[in-house]
């Protein structure tokens, strides 16, 4: 049931405010006892009226005083409770919000590959709208409950058949209902399925739009998303016909009730000669609506927890994938001098890309490069040894003697990744994403990755608010902040690894910047992945890949000296340095 799914959801998010949920479904169910008491005291009153017997004064005034005291009771309970309801619904929000962040941040990278930020972007904003919405709508709920059970009760003493004929009626109604929603929720889900296509394209196309404006691709790109817009229509068409069926025989069923039972109670009232009370058929016709009005919720309102059931239900597939990525820390690691990392074979892309068993030597303040050519295995190693890629039988073997899960290197690692990646807020807040510093710490960072100059030209400093994706920087000054994060996070860490991080940099730059970094490295053991290999001198050990194993290691006039793959490598480094500078 689809309530019943959603309520669990409620209840799983609201952790330490279940005493809250508690709170507002009773002050809820007061205050809709208070509103379901007002029609009855009316009905008291017009009856008196029409009596006119000699205590009319007292009766009309005690039943004036229950219907006031029924609407102080509906107003105090009801707005207390909503008060409660959307503390709660906000709350639960940034509880989803959280966790499914948290979990997304543990799947592993090939699964990002493999789906669309902006999809999945859109997948867990619908899904927390819903818990929202949900959350803050259970009034509507426990008055079903109740218009079903007080005016059942109610209209029990005027006439039981009254009360069974709106049963049955009450019952074909659902039925109907129910077989034209097993019509109506494909459809939902494939108009869902359309806007999260929509949404990717947006991401796309707004995420790149420097593309788009210079390679005069705007045009192009508007029809793409008017196209994928224009899928989304036939769906939203089908379901809104079958909902306007349904609306319709709800409607016409419920006004044929209505007018059929009232008659009915005026006839046979008639017939057996009894006085018709107008408060009693006021009460009957007020409470037999209140009554299918609850089977007029399920034809038409329901819908909404259809619909964010069906929201909540797209993060299935993402709740199912099992998180690898979980950050440890080992303390058996930390005063480590040597390591020796044993890598086991190990694959990804499906099995594309095969890294055969790999023995890396790693020592306190040694400075290594990892050479090769693209795909060579390179990046592959590094994130192994960051624990972004899980290498279950690896091991790193601690000074020679004690032997420990490769996965122990996480919490002494720190990889500073070949793509920039900006953030839309402050340079400030790119460096430290919000870690509170002293000053000194941010600019030591600044001065290593060589951003000086580019923060002097800013206009605010480091509380400039750059654009999305950095836009107002340039490549290599994009690449120079995203290395000044690096090193900000890098300070605890005994174990640094560069991903080609100052590639959108010039040579003499980028040499600069090196020396920087090793200068304020301390004893921290280096380990880089270089592509241009005039760096390749100022490291003290060089691994060369290929093919996805490690072909040559050594010191740099060692492998200058043997013929292999790094002098092969050299050599055509050497060369095309030669051709760009004729």
């Amino acid at each position: 049931m689809d309530y019943i799914f959603m309520i669990k959801k409620l209840w799983k998010y609201s952790k330490s405010d279940h005493w809250r949920v508690v709170l507002y479904m009773v002050l809820h169910i007061l205050s809709m006892l208070g509103m379901l008491g007002q029609p009855y005291a009316f009905s008291r009153i017009v009856n008196a009226l029409q009596l006119n017997n000699g205590n009319l004064f007292n009766t009309v005034l005690k039943w004036l005083a229950v219907y006031f005291g029924c609407f102080c009771i509906f107003e105090i309970c009801h707005r207390s409770a909503r008060y409660f309801e959307r503390w709660v619904a906000f709350r639960n929000k940034k509880r989803f919000i959280c966790s499914m962040y948290d979990h997304l941040q543990s799947l592993p990278l090939e699964w990002h590959a493999e789906n669309h930020s902006g999809n999945v972007i859109d997948r867990v904003n619908r899904a927390a709208n819903a818990l929202q919405s949900f959350s803050e709508s259970q009034s509507m709920y426990i008055s079903v409950v109740l218009n079903f059970i007080v005016p059942l009760v109610v209209l029990s003493t005027l006439s039981p058949v009254i009360v069974i004929v709106a049963i049955i009626a009450g019952i074909i109604l659902v039925r109907v209902t129910k077989i034209l929603y097993a019509k109506s929720v494909p459809e939902y889900k494939a108009y869902n399925d359309c806007w999260h296509n929509v949404a990717s394209a947006l991401y796309d196309y707004i995420g790149n739009i420097t593309t788009i404006i210079v390679l005069r691709l705007g045009k192009a790109a508007e029809k793409d998303i008017e196209n994928r817009i224009g899928r989304v229509f036939p769906h939203l068409v089908n379901e809104h016909k079958i909902t306007q069926v349904k609306c319709f025989l709800n409607a016409l069923i419920t006004v044929l009730l209505n007018v059929g039972l009232i008659f009915y109670y005026i006839f046979v009232t008639n017939k057996n000669e009894n006085m018709i009370m107008v408060g009693s058929v006021t009460i009957l016709f007020s409470y037999l609506g209140t009554f299918m009005s609850t089977f007029d919720f399920y034809a038409g309102d329901y819908e909404s927890v259809i619909h964010w059931r069906t929201d909540f239900e797209s993060i299935t597939y993402i709740l199912e994938e099992k998180g690898v990525y979980k950050e440890t820390e080992s303390t058996d690691i930390l005063d480590w001098k040597n390591l020796e990392v044993l890598l086991k074979r190990f694959s990804y892309q499906k099995g594309n890309f095969n890294l055969n068993e790999i023995r890396i030597m790693l020592e306190r303040k040694k400075k290594i490069a990892f050479i090769g050519e693209s795909g060579a295995g390179k990046s592959t190693v590094l994130k192994l040894l960051r624990g972004i890629y899980d290498n279950k039988d690896g091991v790193a073997i601690k000074d020679g003697k004690e032997k420990l899960s490769v996965s122990a290197l996480e919490g002494i690692a720190t990889l500073i990744p070949q793509e920039p990646e900006i953030f839309e807020n402050t340079i400030r807040y790119n460096i430290t994403m919000g870690i509170e510093v002293e000053e000194e710490e941010i600019y030591q960072a600044i001065h290593l990755a060589g951003f000086e100059e580019v923060l002097r030209r800013l206009p605010n400093g480091l509380e400039t608010n750059i654009q999305e994706k950095g836009v107002n920087l340039s490549g290599g000054e994009k690449q120079r902040l995203a290395l000044t994060r690096g090193i900000f996070a890098m300070k605890n860490s005994s174990l640094v690894l560069l991903d080609e991080p100052t590639g959108s940099l010039d040579s003499a730059t980028e040499m600069q910047i090196y020396t920087n970094i090793f200068q304020g490295s301390g004893d921290k053991c280096i380990v880089s992945v270089l592509h241009r290999l005039h760096l390749a001198k100022m490291f003290d050990y060089i691994y060369v890949f290929k093919e996805g194993k490690v072909v040559q290691e050594g010191t740099f006039d060692e492998l200058s000296m043997e013929e292999g793959q790094f002098k092969y490598l050299w050599d055509m480094y050497i060369n095309e340095d030669n051709s760009a500078s004729e």
